[in-house]
């Protein structure tokens, strides 16, 4: 029976996404709907070989970013929202950094879960691989593995493709 809901909520028709209880509850949807993903189970047991890394934000400045976001749900960003920054402290465990720090991503599936994309440049020191600005992007954007698997097939036929690796910002 739950199988059976699962795959007839799956395939809402548009006009049910329009309706303002059911825009209400698809975060949570979306959030079950990640527990049939076996990509999800492999994430959460071999969680604590992905390197973490700690952003640290003042209320004020996390309040300021948030404010960026847009009103309506399904909303995007404009131009003037996507270039407000905030500056943090970034830690990956051998220092701290400064930072400016911005949302990142262009539709809202990057910013409605509890984890979203940003983007984050440094200031001084390029610590991550000498790298100025590091986009850490939520992993349902990218498909999961097929994003990194792909970068490692184009880095075997020579392919100048993106840095792709996983980690945990907190």
């Amino acid at each position: 029976l739950a199988g059976s809901a699962l795959i007839v909520l799956s395939y809402m028709p548009r006009p049910l996404v329009r309706n303002p209880f059911v825009r209400h509850l698809l975060p949570a949807w979306r959030s079950v709907r990640k527990l049939a993903d076996p990509s999800v189970l492999y994430y959460q047991l071999y969680a604590p070989r992905v390197p973490t890394y700690v952003l640290t934000l003042s209320e004020k400045d996390l309040i300021e970013l948030e404010s960026s976001l847009p009103r309506t749900f399904g909303g995007t960003f404009s131009e003037e929202q996507k270039d407000i920054k905030v500056r943090g402290v970034f830690s990956d465990g051998s220092g701290a950094y400064d930072v400016r720090v911005r949302y990142r991503g262009l539709y809202r599936n990057h910013w409605e879960a509890k984890k979203k994309s940003l983007q984050i440049e440094f200031i001084d020191e390029t610590p991550l691989q000498d790298m100025r600005v590091v986009n850490f992007i939520i992993p349902s954007d990218r498909h999961w593995i097929g994003s990194a698997f792909n970068a490692y097939r184009a880095k075997k036929f020579g392919v100048f493709t993106p840095e792709v690796s996983f980690g945990n910002l907190v």
